[in-house]
């Protein structure tokens, strides 16, 4: 989301600053399935990425950048030619409403998640742009009791698990070839490299416990992993574009639409007299002609550098729901 005023900012601070704290209460009541892998993957951290199902290989917009291709970052002289038209920072909350459900009990969470942030500096007169962010790459959450019987009673068999990767950038555009525009004010076409150093951090730690009847002759046992992850990486972007409609074209169809808006807004008049309309005559909008960009990205495989810790362990649970380790 975008700004340009004070009030907004503040507004997104705010939000910023709730989700946090929302997020930071109810840690582990995710989804079951973010104990496989990496948790969830998070692909889609900017809102006009999002608000497109994650599109965002061949997408540019003046205010706001796609890391999913660096070729987004640079800037643009001119509205028609996509790229950014000004220095953007742009944040970032989801709303989660989730409902986990069994044959036995119900799970549910409602609170907001941090997405990120991302800055984009255009400069060089628009041949140049700079971009940078942060955003989480995955989420891992979740709280899971399986009791089962057996000859002396009951076992519940608790897997937990939080934690997830992030994930950070830092790249450039740069415009490699720029067409003159005509004589009509077309723009012409464009060619944009992008490049960008990405790299991956995080931890996943997960528990599972078999906890026994108390009073009996059992030991409850309890095995505990800690994985922590890292990686460098990079990928670079193309963009080319092109203009597909000529704005005389764009700015012709504008004006036949005015003239047809304004006959039928004096036909209302002459069929109401006296009477003042709700809309008011408004003039003939800025011909933007229709581009077409193709997007390209590559980068190479991802070595991860991980450290994990594993720890079993045998305790006693009292009344109060202390543990008590005895053994490691």
């Amino acid at each position: 989301m975008p700004y340009r005023s004070k009030p907004l900012l503040v507004l997104l601070v705010i939000l910023l600053l709730l989700a946090v704290r929302s997020s930071a209460q109810n840690p582990s009541n995710g989804s079951p399935y973010t104990a496989y892998g990496f948790g969830d993957l998070l692909h889609a951290n900017q809102v006009p990425s999002a608000l497109m199902g994650g599109a965002g290989i061949a997408v540019t917009e003046p205010y706001s950048i796609f890391s999913a291709n660096p070729a987004s970052y640079v800037g643009s002289a001119q509205w028609d030619q996509g790229g950014l038209q000004r220095p953007t920072f742009e944040g970032s909350v989801r709303g989660l409403f989730l409902d986990t459900r069994t044959a036995a009990s119900s799970v549910q969470r409602r609170d907001g998640q941090f997405m990120g942030f991302s800055v984009g500096v255009p400069f060089g007169k628009g041949r140049w742009g700079l971009g940078l962010g942060i955003a989480p790459f995955s989420d891992v959450g979740y709280t899971l009791v399986d009791r089962q019987t057996f000859v002396d009673g009951t076992v519940d068999y608790e897997y937990a698990g939080s934690g997830g990767l992030n994930r950070v950038f830092a790249g450039v555009g740069r415009v490699l070839w720029q067409g003159r525009p005509d004589t009509l004010g077309n723009a012409g076409g464009r060619l944009v490299l992008g490049a960008n150093f990405e790299y991956y951090f995080g931890g996943v730690e997960q528990s599972r416990k078999a906890v026994y009847p108390t009073g009996q002759a059992y030991t409850n046992t309890s095995a505990y992993s800690s994985l922590v992850l890292s990686a460098p990486t990079g990928s670079f972007g193309l963009h080319y574009s092109t203009q597909v409609i000529p704005k005389a074209v764009v700015k012709a169809r504008l004006q036949r639409r005015e003239l047809q808006r304004r006959d039928r807004m004096e036909a209302w008049r002459l069929a109401h007299p006296g009477e003042t309309p709700a809309n008011v005559d408004r003039s003939t909008r800025d011909a933007t002609p229709w581009r077409l960009t193709i997007g390209a990205t590559a980068s190479p495989a991802i070595a991860l550098n991980a450290t994990n810790t594993v720890l079993n362990t045998t305790f006693i649970r009292g009344s109060s729901g202390t543990e008590s380790v005895l053994d490691t």
